[in-house]
């Protein structure tokens, strides 16, 4: 989302997604055998028994998607602040009615969300991104206050680059007693 002056001297948030999200995931293909990947390593660490799974920037649903699909007993909470792609997830949530219970979808961005206060794992595909370094700092400051106990680093999946003391994907997380 990117703020601007409307013509009223209000501050309007234009959805700078609008304009691709009905081709989102056709323009996606190239990135697909990565994002697979990258999940393939990521999915089996996630920790449903310690709190839902958190996706920031969730875009079309994909990786919702994967998480609900390859663990039955987890539950997601999916960021997407875009109302184009927002649209998306909901599409790809809605002919899943089993997933109903287990997803649940926000409209916030990051920095205005209230999150769980634990978490079983968290998804950053691609939105790091979208951060500068000082939001990048802040973002995974966050998450590691909220995963289990003793896990101080979250992982990221498909950026260019990976922040300072953060790697693709940690350590498997471990719940405490």
């Amino acid at each position: 989302m990117v703020c601007r002056d409307g013509a009223d001297g209000d501050v309007v948030a234009e959805d700078v997604w609008a304009a691709v999200a009905s081709a989102y995931d056709v323009f996606a293909v190239p990135h697909e055998p990565a994002r697979r990947a990258a999940l393939d390593e990521l999915v089996p660490l996630l920790r449903p028994d310690c709190g839902p799974i958190l996706d920031v920037g969730a875009g079309s649903g994909a990786s919702v998607a994967v998480v609900l699909d390859r663990l039955p007993t987890a539950s997601v909470v999916a960021l997407e602040p875009s109302r184009a792609m927002r649209s998306l997830l909901l599409s790809r949530i809605a002919a899943r009615t089993a997933w109903f219970p287990r997803v649940t979808v926000r409209p916030e961005d990051f920095f205005s969300a209230t999150l769980p206060p634990r978490l079983g794992g968290a998804i950053l595909l691609g939105v790091v991104g979208c951060f500068d370094a000082g939001e990048r700092a802040a973002v995974l400051a966050e998450l590691a206050t909220r995963c289990p106990p003793g896990v101080r680093r979250s992982w990221t999946c498909g950026c260019r680059s990976v922040p300072s003391g953060w790697s693709r994907v940690s350590a498997p997380l471990r719940c405490s007693a």
